[in-house]
């Protein structure tokens, strides 16, 4: 499930104070996968290194013939390739779409973009005027569930399902208007995907 949300509220309304305990479970579980995610990369790293070297060998077991049916079955007892461990985490602030592409593709099979300073990624590098389009695009594609392409030059080509991302920003009213105000984002149809809220102000109201 994707759910895409942007709270407006002033400096001092207590965003942050409110955050910390509502993301508490997830921080927790992130804490967790990164303690864990150390000694599986030891013996990922052990692993690619017998991997290669037993490949090497196979390579080497043709003899002067070079026997490509020799080889094969060398190759072939020498198994599949290790699989990395996924990256350990569940929550970003400011990401970059590529680098979110990344971590979906390398990474747990969801991810949130929560920050209680949502100003730092809508006055980011992810959504500057150079970035705005591509950035609102994959978005809405998250959100919508479709599959994640990504062909690079340098990364192959890859198409990847069952990718999901969440959302939570929250920031100033004055600074929310720089997303809400763009007619690029709204013709594009991020804004119609996010749940808005501006609850009443409770300064001097506070026990």
């Amino acid at each position: 499930m994707s759910l895409f949300l942007l709270t407006l509220a002033e400096s001092g309304e207590r965003k942050s104070a409110v955050d910390k305990p509502a993301l508490y479970p997830v921080l927790r579980r992130e804490k967790r996968l990164i303690d864990e995610h150390e000694p599986r990369r030891r013996d990922y790293d052990r692993e690619m290194d017998a991997w290669k070297a037993a490949r090497a060998d196979a390579l080497r077991s043709g003899g002067k013939e070079r026997n490509k049916a020799a080889i094969a079955r060398a190759l072939s007892d020498v198994g599949d390739e290790p699989e990395a461990p996924l990256a350990p985490v569940l929550l970003a602030s400011e990401p970059t779409f590529e680098g979110l592409a990344k971590l979906l593709a390398n990474g747990q099979p969801s991810i949130g973009l929560f920050s209680a300073e949502g100003g730092q990624f809508i006055g980011g590098h992810a959504m500057n005027a150079d970035n705005r389009l591509k950035t609102s695009a994959g978005m809405s594609s998250l959100w919508d569930g479709a599959p994640l392409d990504r062909v690079r030059a340098g990364d192959g080509a890859s198409k990847l399902y069952g990718r999901r991302m969440s959302c939570h920003l929250m920031t100033q009213p004055r600074v929310a208007a720089e997303l809400l105000g763009s007619e690029l984002i709204n013709e594009q149809g991020l804004i119609a995907r996010f749940l808005i809220a501006q609850p009443e102000s409770t300064a001097g109201s506070r026990v």
